[in-house]
């Protein structure tokens, strides 16, 4: 049965009709019809070898998460303090209404111990102890945000998209600070735990992330910004390097390092040095080890400060669909 095909039209096949309709439709007729643009030449393929990190959220995945963190500050005032803290928390991946990555992290458990200008201290957030006075301000805050959640809306390249919950963490940590706080130090919290907190929370974690497939050895940077204590945020640049890949059971594991140095002309600051690793299960896209380093000497208000940051951060998948 024909269907409003010509005699013509018919014998010339579907090849020639296409032809002929499209220059109809563009308004020329067959020798006017400009030639189309040559067509890219396909991609090369990855390097023999190479591996591409890339993050995934499988919808139902639980992790487990722990912490375990040090500072040492010295005051050439003479005055020194110790602080090691642990803290555990887990996550789990949604998706929100549009369909896209929404993990929910739980704070849980807070633990510190050490010794600073108001004398010596050990605390259990779950013991239902008072805080002892010569805790930081931050086991206030630790404690205060325990079984509080945040939502992190993410892209399927780790992008941070969107933030939900971090109004109610952020009231929630300013009200557990007892005493009078500066104005300054109330600002600096209160960033920690704004939208912008959390993107460069989520930049300082995702920098391993390189452009393309990667090889051991090649590297590639990003920047991240820090906050300063008494001082105004800084830019630093980071260096990434495949290290190496490893094979730990059934899963393949990359190692990636990173370093960087903060080049200034504020006087203040003597020294900003970081380093770190991360291990990516190149399966999972998770990150299931990170660690990093700090080093920051500076000057403010005629006193010289060296402040020593060290952390260690384990991820274990519980449940992994599929």
């Amino acid at each position: 049965m024909d269907v409003g095909l010509t005699t013509t039209e018919r014998h010339m096949g579907p090849a020639l009709i296409l032809f002929l309709s499209a220059c109809q439709l563009d308004g020329q007729n067959p020798s006017e019809v400009i030639p189309p643009p040559p067509r890219a030449a396909p991609a090369p393929p990855p390097p023999e070898g190479s591996v591409r990190l890339l993050p995934r959220y499988p919808e139902g995945r639980f992790v487990l998460a722990s912490l375990e963190g040090e500072t040492r500050i010295r005051v050439r005032s003479g005055s020194s303090s110790k602080h090691t803290m642990t803290w555990r928390g887990s996550s789990r991946v949604g998706r929100d209404e549009q369909g896209r990555a929404a993990v929910t992290t739980t704070f849980g458990e807070y633990a510190a111990s050490g010794y600073g200008p108001r004398g010596r201290y050990r605390y259990d957030s779950t013991s239902g102890e008072a805080i002892p006075d010569g805790a930081p301000d931050v086991a206030h805050v630790w404690t205060a945000l325990r079984g509080m959640s945040v939502t992190t809306v993410m892209s399927d390249g780790g992008e941070l998209l969107e933030a939900a919950g971090t109004d109610a963490l952020r009231e929630a940590a300013l009200a557990a600070i007892a005493g009078p706080m500066s104005g300054a130090r109330r600002l600096a919290l209160a960033e920690i735990f704004s939208d912008r907190g959390y993107e460069r929370a989520v930049t300082w974690s995702s920098g391993y992330l390189a452009p393309g497939h990667v090889l051991p050895g090649d590297t590639w940077s990003d920047t991240v910004v820090l906050g300063l204590p008494f001082l105004s945020d800084v830019t630093v640049p980071r260096t990434f390097t495949l290290k190496r890949l490893e094979r730990r059971g059934d899963r393949q594991v990359a190692v990636i390092g990173f370093e960087g140095d903060l080049e200034t002309d504020d006087a203040r600051i003597r020294r900003l040095s970081i380093s770190g690793l991360f291990h990516f299960d190149l399966g999972y896209g998770e990150v299931t080890y990170e660690s990093g380093n700090r080093a920051l000497e500076m000057n403010v208000s005629d006193n010289e400060f060296d402040i020593r940051t060290s952390y260690e951060l384990t991820a274990e998948i519980i449940d992994q669909p599929g």
